[in-house]
């Protein structure tokens, strides 16, 4: 278990997850370590890689961390492309770690068409089974990507460990295509000139398309109630078996999901928050608010949200235009951009008072 001290709490957690995926970069330098294969974070890479040398063979290893056990077949496949950009040119194997299963048919797929090499959840668990000074870490770091788990993590299936030996290096000509409409619609967003309702709403609305396309069931701009009284700037359903949007269903009864999209010049007070708070209906599984404002949250707007939760069981998640574009950044890198929800989330619930 980690324990953390802070003289006051943070409702962001924007770092959390990326701390996380860190102390799982260190526990794989550790482990190679283990087989005399020297690594090391890689300095002036964004997001995290590692370069390693060991046995002859150079390579490049990306760590991932997904809340769900299953890893995205379409995040798996962004990491690569983005990984073989890196790559791309240079005398370097490619490795892919993660805490999650990846499916069988993506791991064929990627290692025949870039020869990429995967040491996934499996994997990893044998590995951890011969290193007992490093189970500890390993399993705390298990925890924590797994929090918002129900059921237990399944216990590992038997697959030997490929060696570096086993990888090929990538050429010239077989870089995947580099992924970027994320940072495409953050270009957008950043644009958008303050005080420009309408321009800032087309430009998150198509920021979430790219984010929920495969997450959500529908996603409608300007919906009304059955009175017509009132008008969301979008409503959507979930249908991902992903594990933060099934906790949004579980815990918060927000199988429909309203959002939200304010540019103000000033801070979000409020007034705005309680504007939001009148859309959600628990009863109807429409519990949960996303909120997303070019401006910073005042102390009246966090106040509300933590109101609105404690009063009425209706979750508000605030997001500022900057994360969102970090969300958009992280889907072009294949990293797991609800963890910026996520641990704002966190954030919420562990500050809030009766």
């Amino acid at each position: 278990m980690r324990i953390e001290w802070e003289d006051e709490p943070s409702e962001s957690g924007a770092s959390d997850w990326a701390n996380l995926e860190r102390r799982f970069a260190e526990l794989l330098i550790r482990l190679l370590a283990e087989s005399n294969i020297p690594a090391r974070i890689s300095d002036g890479f964004e997001p995290l890689l590692l370069e390693l040398i060991g046995n002859g063979s150079s390579a490049y290893l990306l760590p991932r961390l997904y809340s769900s056990f299953t890893a995205p077949d379409a995040a798996v496949n962004a990491s690569i492309e983005w990984l073989t950009q890196q790559a791309s040119g240079k005398a370097v194997k490619i490795i892919f770690a993660t805490l999650s299963r990846v499916a069988p048919a993506v791991r064929r797929s990627l290692s025949e068409r870039v020869g990429v090499i995967f040491y996934d959840y499996d994997i990893l668990l044998s590995l951890i089974e011969s290193a007992p000074d490093l189970r500890g870490d390993y399993q705390a770091i298990l925890r924590e990507t797994y929090s918002l788990r129900s059921e237990p993590v399944p216990p590992a299936r038997a697959r030997s460990a490929p060696s570096l030996a086993s990888g090929r290096y990538i050429l010239q000509d077989e870089a995947l295509p580099k992924r970027t409409r994320g940072h495409d619609l953050c270009d957008e967003l950043d644009a958008v000139a303050v005080g420009n309702g309408s321009a800032f709403e087309r430009a998150c609305f198509r920021a979430l398309t790219y984010l929920l396309e495969d997450d959500f069931a529908f996603l409608r701009r300007k919906d009304k109630s059955d009175t017509g009284m009132h008008i969301y700037d979008a409503v959507g359903k979930i249908s991902s078996d992903k594990e933060f949007w099934l906790s949004l269903i579980d815990d918060f009864r927000g199988r429909y999901v309203v959002f939200e999209f304010k540019n103000h010049k000033d801070d979000l007070t409020q007034t705005q928050v309680y504007t939001t708070e009148k859309y959600l209906y628990p009863g109807a599984m429409r519990g949960v608010a996303i909120l997303i404002s070019n401006s910073d949250f005042g102390t009246g707007a966090k106040k509300a949200i933590r109101g609105a939760l404690r009063e009425s069981a209706k979750l508000i998640i605030p997001v500022t235009a900057k994360q969102l574009c970090e969300m958009l950044k992280d889907k072009d890198y294949g990293r797991d951009w609800t963890s910026t929800l996520a641990t704002t989330v966190d954030g919420i619930l562990t500050a809030l008072e009766r």
